[in-house]
């Protein structure tokens, strides 16, 4: 199933938070603009870093690079010795042949943490994203 904006709006101001706060949060669980959430949507926006351990939550970063990089013939999926880094001058070509905004946007500030001659995207650089949120406006960006 789906969430509706005004459905999420509704349920949110039920438990007192501000109309204005529950539609940033509706937007940001949207990532695509189509004027609903999944569940994995939902999901993400209450997802608690802090109740995974580290080493799994750097497995799952290395599994969101090996969906972002595709099949590789010569690395079996339980390798952890395999570099998963994804290339961001790559990315950003990829990116390009489908235009998603928010994706674009994203790569473009996660670029800013990556030092002047670094393209690699790697597990411990997508989890201090997830982590630090470097890009919020209260903190301005972390280098």
């Amino acid at each position: 199933g789906t969430l509706k904006a005004r459905a999420f709006r509704t349920a949110c101001e039920r438990v007192g938070m501000a109309r204005e706060d529950a539609d940033v949060l509706f937007r940001a669980g949207d990532l695509h603009n189509q004027g609903f959430m999944d569940f994995k949507n939902v999901m993400m926006l209450f997802l608690d870093l802090d109740s995974f351990h580290q080493d799994e939550l750097v497995s799952l970063m290395r599994s969101a690079l090996n969906r972002i990089r595709g099949p590789r013939a010569n690395a079996a999926p339980e390798d952890t010795s395999v570099n998963v880094n994804v290339n961001a001058d790559e990315l950003d070509a990829l990116l390009g042949q489908r235009p998603d905004p928010r994706m674009q946007r994203l790569l473009a500030d996660i670029r800013t943490l990556l030092g002047p001659e670094e393209t690699e995207l790697t597990p411990d650089l997508l989890l201090r994203v997830l982590r630090e949120d470097p890009f919020s406006q209260e903190k301005g960006l972390k280098a």
